[in-house]
């Protein structure tokens, strides 16, 4: 469960939230205790994200979309809080320039993290007459 709170005076407005993601589906879940749900878009604007829910959008995680809408529209400040919304909308609706930019990226890292997660699980155990380390080493030598 997430906890965020925001707190608005007439200076301004301040954002918390707590650290930990659940990553993966009901059947095999995730915990990490250092995520960040509040993203700044840089000191030239006065705004900042905040997620909560699901980490990703369609496969990618929040924290790459966020940079990538922070590089698009650069340190050039928005006029209003609608503005800033209206151009992350409209950057999500791209999703094909999100994609095109980091998707060979993120699927990479993906299968290294599931081929990694099946190794981890997995124990090889050599049918009789199978080819082993040792076999190898023979051969080499």
């Amino acid at each position: 469960m997430t906890a965020e709170v925001g707190i608005l005076n007439a200076n301004g407005l301040v954002l918390a939230a707590d650290s930990a993601l659940t990553m993966g589906n009901s059947e095999q879940m995730k915990i990490f205790n250092s995520g960040n749900k509040i993203f700044s878009l840089g000191p030239s604007h006065s705004i900042g994200i905040m997620m909560f829910g699901n980490v990703q959008f369609m496969g990618i995680p929040w924290e790459i979309i966020v940079t990538g809408f922070h590089q698009k529209i650069g340190a050039r400040p928005l006029d209003s809080v609608w503005d800033y919304c209206t151009e992350f909308f409209n950057y999500l609706e791209n999703v094909d320039e999100i994609y095109s930019s980091i998707f060979t990226e993120v699927l990479i890292i993906g299968y290294a993290e599931n081929v990694s997660n099946i190794l981890e699980n997995t124990t090889y155990v050599p049918s009789p007459g199978a080819f082993t380390l040792a076999d190898y080493q023979k051969a080499v030598e």
